[in-house]
């Protein structure tokens, strides 16, 4: 079947595009879907009431994830005190490219989390990972859960 002239340039301009995406990540998949995700994504996990209660201590969690790779993990520990985040340490469950990103994310959360107060957290894209946030919004979620008072 042949398609109309219209349809075939589109069809050709959306190749070409992936192609020159590839080309330009190395062939890597994982690097250019995370790359050209959203910025303003987030994951399905939403923002907790920042009226809520938590209670004073130390919380953890871990956050498992999809990207083009298979399958990543990030681990979160918080410190809570007065309702606010005073600590945030993040260990790394990634390999190749996914490692990478998680590393940049690590890199960069402390910024968006400590200081601020536990109900009102939902991290998007940090230092250029933006599949990272889901699994830390799905620990988020949980680290939530388990210190409400």
């Amino acid at each position: 079947m042949r398609l109309p002239t219209g349809r075939a340039a589109l069809a050709a301009s959306a190749a070409a595009t992936v192609m020159l995406l590839t080309a330009a990540c190395g062939g890597d998949t994982e690097a250019t879907a995370d790359e050209a995700s959203d910025p303003a994504a987030t994951s399905d996990a939403p923002a907790a009431d920042p009226n809520a209660t938590f209670q004073d201590g130390t919380y953890q969690a871990s956050g498992t994830y999809g990207n083009p790779g298979g399958q990543s993990s990030i681990d979160v520990t918080m410190t809570i005190a007065d309702n606010t985040v005073t600590d945030l340490k993040l260990e790394p469950g990634a390999s190749g490219t996914s490692l990478q990103y998680q590393k940049q994310f690590i890199g960069g959360a402390a910024d968006e989390v400590v200081g601020k107060k536990l109900g009102e957290i939902n991290v998007s894209k940090v230092s250029g990972s933006s599949l990272t946030s889901t699994g830390f919004n799905i620990a988020l979620e949980q680290i939530q859960k388990d210190a409400t008072a």
